[in-house]
């Protein structure tokens, strides 16, 4: 096959933007659909070998499979036998599990389902997981288990049935991207029905231009192949991680690196930029530069926190490059030549799988907290019991633990017990961490109450959010049905994370894309339907969203003195609340809070006794459920019951 140095160019095309927008630099919001561009190049690339030795009859599935092993595994095993001492020593220990779990995930190319069930790709805590990037690497070589025998078995048929078999294939994977994009946005975004298509673009290219290798007029060529980078350009600085992805948007992208393939040359423009020394020493280093991008992120921000990992982004991106340098040197290359060592590459590559599979099942398995060192221990043995159970992410909260009642959404009862529900709750997850010091205060002052909570779902008439597939139209709807059935001057008090919901890209109305205004006005409804039925409603408004996980980074920080560190101004908290407090005027009541987590300059992330306010970013803890219950039943004039 002849070696196109605009190939490369394009490589680095591809590689810069994405780890720029896992830098967070802000003019690559969209950086992200580099993966596109390398999913378009490796099905060119491939399906072009592959075509060659059809044509010549040397096609071999081994000596495929083995192609793709030397390329592709020793600079991913050299990585995680690199990263793995730094997961156990930086990492918390449910941190650690979850990363074992990937390691063994990634080793069998499987990660992209490991992530699809486990995380989002654009989720807060993504940027925390050091081998998420695996996820493509995964779907590529799903790909190439599958392809590999349809092209062999259509080329049989003639060029033009494969052709036609890859059309249609891609055809039907964009459907289905383009429909999961609204119904099932993780699986589309990870799993391989919805990204076929795109490696399919690129094996089409590959078979196009074996059976029509003549290129257009010169100028026509010159237009083309410019109109491709700006097709991956333009949406690499418009796209942000609320654009509906893949689907559609992937397009643009898509047909640029197609526009690149066929028609960027030495002699047109295109092809003499991407060719630039720099360029293409850049894109020979794409592969191990993606693979170290994400690791070196992830582990320094797990370590030092997003505020640090932001004051040191060139280095860190220096860093990546300097390993990706080192990788390609050391391990790519002599990996891929061609030597009488073959069988030795492969016992040491099915070695290191083992070895980190191994590893994996190890950290998944023991207690980690009794059998590891990790750099926590010191903080692990003095820290308050609290403390270490916010940081891993266990009872964290009081538990709804009622049986599903319907589409999304548990119901269960609290406060005192043997009298009618006086008060309700309604919410998402803040609700649910709401639970635990209403449930306390209520049973204290002898009221009655029940809670509905739904995860992930605004308490709104008509919204749904598809980051949570639970979370549906007929989950509110089912949930004020209940509501409407209670005595009737019940308080239905209404807890969400309001801010998002009004930002978010993911929540739906109606199966759409939502706005401010379209929110308010359901809460209007909603609260009309309820107050037909004879029950109130009171928006309890949201606490402070803090820059930090905050019991992991009270927790990594416990040698530092006074080190709270994650305080935000009141005014930042207020803005935030800006849209949120609209709903004010369209319910019976609203609760504001500011005055019980913020004094007068700052919100603190530590309460008045050193406990935490939230133990995450938003969720508040149980001693602050407490204090905000009691606030609100106060101001709701809801005293101790005779």
């Amino acid at each position: 096959m002849r070696y196109r140095s605009e190939i490369d160019g394009l490589r680095a095309l591809a590689v810069v933007p994405v780890v720029l927008f896992h830098a967070g630099v802000a003019v690559v919001g969209g950086g992200f659909v580099g993966v596109d561009v390398f999913f378009v190049i490796s099905g060119y690339l491939i399906t072009s070998i592959l075509l060659e030795e059809l044509d010549t009859g040397t096609f071999s599935i081994r000596r495929f499979y083995e192609r793709r092993a030397r390329r592709i595994l020793p600079a991913l095993f050299f990585l995680m036998a690199v990263v793995t001492p730094f997961a156990w020593a930086w990492l918390m220990p449910s941190d650690l599990k979850d990363f074992a779990g990937s390691q063994i995930a990634t080793t069998f190319f499987a990660s992209n389902v490991w992530f699809w069930l486990h995380t989002g790709y654009f989720d807060s805590a993504a940027d925390l997981k050091p081998l998420l990037h695996t996820w493509s690497l995964a779907v590529e070589e799903q790909y190439y288990i599958l392809f590999p025998l349809i092209l062999s078995l259509s080329w049989r048929l003639g060029q033009r049935i494969s052709l036609a078999t890859i059309a249609l294939l891609a055809a039907a994977s964009l459907l289905i991207a383009q429909w999961g994009v609204s119904h099932a946005p993780a699986a589309t975004y990870f799993l391989l029905p919805a990204r076929a298509w795109e490696l399919l673009v690129g094996s089409f290219i590959a078979l196009y231009l074996r059976t029509n290798p003549r290129l257009p007029a010169e100028l026509v060529a010159d237009g083309l192949s410019l109109a491709g980078i700006a097709l991956i350009a333009v949406p690499m600085v418009t796209y942000t991680d609320q654009t509906p992805f893949p689907g559609l948007a992937a397009l643009p992208p898509a047909l640029g690196t197609a526009l690149i393939i066929l028609f960027a040359s030495p002699e047109n423009l295109a092809g003499r930029l991407l060719s630039l020394r720099p360029v293409v020493g850049t894109g020979l280093l794409a592969y191990s530069f993606y693979l170290w991008h994400q690791p070196v992120f992830a582990l320094y921000r797990q370590r030092f926190g997003d505020e640090a990992f932001h004051d040191h982004v060139p280095l860190l991106v220096l860093l990546s490059f300097a390993m990706a340098a080192l990788s390609y040197r050391i391990i790519e290359q002599p990996f891929r030549r061609k030597a009488s060592l073959r069988q030795l590459k492969l016992a040491m590559l099915a070695c290191f799988s083992l070895a980190i599979i191994a590893s994996g099942a190890i950290l998944r398995i023991i207690d980690i907290d009794k059998a590891l060192v990790p750099s926590y221990r010191w903080a692990l043995s003095v820290a308050d019991p609290d403390l270490i159970a916010y940081a891993e992410g266990s009872d964290t909260h009081m538990a709804c633990t009622g049986l599903p009642d319907g589409p999304g959404f548990v119901s269960c009862r609290f406060g005192a017990f043997g009298t009618a529900p006086g008060i309700a709750l309604w919410g998402d997850s803040l609700a649910g961490a709401f639970l635990h010091g209403l449930d306390h205060v209520a049973r204290d002052r002898s009221i009655s109450g029940t809670a509905f909570i739904a995860n992930g779902c605004p308490p709104v008439v008509g919204l749904a959010n598809r980051s949570f597939p639970d979370c549906s139209e007929k989950t509110n709807a089912a949930i004020v049905e209940r509501l409407k059935t209670l005595p009737k001057g019940t308080t239905v008090l209404i807890v969400g994370n309001f801010s998002a919901a009004m930002s978010s890209g993911n929540i739906l109305l109606d199966g759409a894309p939502t706005s401010p205004e379209a929110i308010l006005s359901r809460v209007r409804e909603t609260a009309d339907l309820l107050r037909k039925a004879g029950i109130k409603t009171v928006i309890v408004e949201q606490g402070p969203a803090f820059p930090e996980p905050a019991a992991e980074y009270r927790l990594q920080n416990l040698r530092r003195a006074g080190a709270s560190g994650l305080d935000i101004s009141r005014k930042t908290h207020e803005a935030s609340l800006n849209d949120a407090r609209r709903l004010a005027s369209a319910t019976d009541g609203y609760v504001f809070t500011a005055d019980l987590f913020c004094n007068a300059d700052l919100c603190p992330a530590l309460g008045a006794s050193g406990e935490l306010v939230v133990y995450d970013k938003v969720h508040i803890t149980k001693a602050t459920s407490v204090r905000l219950a009691a606030f609100v039943l106060d101001r709701l004039n809801m005293p101790a019951a005779n």
